[in-house]
């Protein structure tokens, strides 16, 4: 009778090591699972960062190639104004 039932306790003992292995590997797979999900989302995080830093560096270049621009303009209308009124001016003397 004791025998029996240590035989059933060990069997019991053996079911439930094998059962809580199980359970550990469903769980160390889905953890494995969750960090791969991770590592691509922070990726994706990065690349997109990557992207945006790169749209702000050509804005950067552009805004400054823009205020250049705008500046030679300005100075060349000045400049062809001030031509243009000093033909005026000369031509009314004349």
């Amino acid at each position: 009778m004791v025998v029996f039932f240590l035989i059933t306790v060990i069997i019991s003992i053996i079911i439930l090591l094998f059962i809580l292995y199980h359970n550990y590997q469903q769980e160390q797979n889905q953890f494995h699972e969750r960090e791969m999900n991770l590592r691509k989302t922070i990726t994706d995080i990065k690349e997109k960062q990557n992207v945006l830093n790169n749209q702000i560096k050509l804005s950067e270049e552009f805004n400054a190639n823009y205020q250049k621009s705008r500046t030679t303009l300005a100075q060349s209308i000045y400049d062809m104004n001030v031509e243009l009124l000093s033909n005026h001016f000369q031509k009314k003397e004349n």
